[in-house]
């Protein structure tokens, strides 16, 4: 009996130490690296959490900015920006889309009363670099318009560059 008694407390022993191995000590491990990576992570939450709110703030501050420009048409404004490019010999034609792309259904500019305006434009015997500073200035603020369907082709003369492309923006019904 005293050597069942003991195989028996052998098993037992061997069964805890094989438990806390496998499971309590990895938990116990764990644990206390989630532990040290919390104020982290709480770090991280905050600082996102900040940059929300500066987004939200920059957001608030974009949409008046971008109504000073709305009384000037697309059209104006596209050949206000290559005359001060020094690029109105380069265009060819600028006319305006009667039939714009729809806004989305499910987007916030249904939302606001919002339409999409935009222009077709054509540009002749351009440089590489007139062609990307005149797209960089019509996309970027505080101008923002989008520019799509661009159509980029090399000149007869190959020293030059001919371009389509349209500009659109949201406007005010």
């Amino acid at each position: 009996m005293n050597k069942k008694l003991m195989l028996f407390t052998g098993y037992g022993i061997a069964f805890i130490l094989l438990y806390l191995l496998l499971f309590v000590f990895p938990t116990l491990h764990r644990i206390s690296i989630l532990k040290e990576t919390l104020p982290q992570k709480e770090q991280e939450v905050k600082e996102m959490q900040t940059l929300k709110d500066e987004y939200l703030v920059a957001k608030r501050e974009y949409v008046p900015a971008s109504s000073g420009q709305e009384n000037e048409s697309i059209f104006s404004l596209v050949e206000r920006i290559a005359k001060a490019r020094g690029l109105t010999e380069s265009i060819s034609s600028i006319k305006p889309i009667t039939s714009p792309a729809p806004v989305r259904p499910d987007s916030s500019a249904n939302k606001e009363n919002l339409q999409e305006a935009s222009v077709e434009v054509k540009m002749k015997n351009l440089t590489l670099q007139n062609l990307v500073s005149y797209l960089y200035t019509l996309e970027n603020p505080p101008y923002n318009l989008n520019i799509k369907d661009i159509q980029i082709t090399s000149a007869k003369d190959r020293l030059s560059l001919e371009a389509t492309f349209t500009a659109s923006r949201l406007e005010k019904k």
